[in-house]
């Protein structure tokens, strides 16, 4: 059932109205806390929430997050994301390239096939570069260096 007709279904006269209609459709709210942030001069311009296991970046419109360059690739890149195996509250993010004109990078380097990104990692979106923010990777980084020093 679409959200258009679940929408139409019900009278949605409050947020948690909505967030229950969207449920009822599938829909499942995930609270990433990672971001990218589009650089220009090293300065933030915009902040894009990574809030879907599977977030599309690209010239076209029907991307998530739109990047108006003749530069990128009408579907250039994708990033994905995966629980944890250990600690499964923190998520693995991963970007791919979809075999782009002018590339994908992370940190200048090329992307073949798909790589992690990590905390502070910047992505380059053919001449576009874009800053990865995941501050729970921060966190999960500290605890696992606190759970290998108690070991000793």
């Amino acid at each position: 059932m679409g959200i258009q007709r679940v929408f139409s279904q019900k009278k949605v006269n409050s947020t948690l109205n909505i967030i229950q209609a969207l449920r009822e459709t599938g829909w499942k709210e995930v609270k990433t806390m990672a971001l990218l942030a589009q650089l220009v001069d090293d300065v933030v311009v915009h902040k894009f929430e990574i809030e879907h296991e599977s977030m599309t970046i690209g010239r076209h419109p029907k991307n998530h997050i739109v990047v108006d360059d003749g530069a990128v690739s009408g579907e250039h890149a994708v990033i994905r994301f995966v629980p944890n195996s250990d600690f499964p509250q923190y998520y693995e993010f991963y970007l791919e390239d979809l075999n782009s004109t002018n590339g994908t990078f992370i940190n200048d380097s090329r992307l073949s096939g798909k790589v992690r990104l990590h905390n502070n990692d910047i992505v380059r979106v053919a001449y576009n570069k874009f800053k990865f923010i995941d501050d729970k990777e921060a966190d999960l980084a500290k605890t696992v260096h606190m759970l290998q020093q108690s070991r000793f």
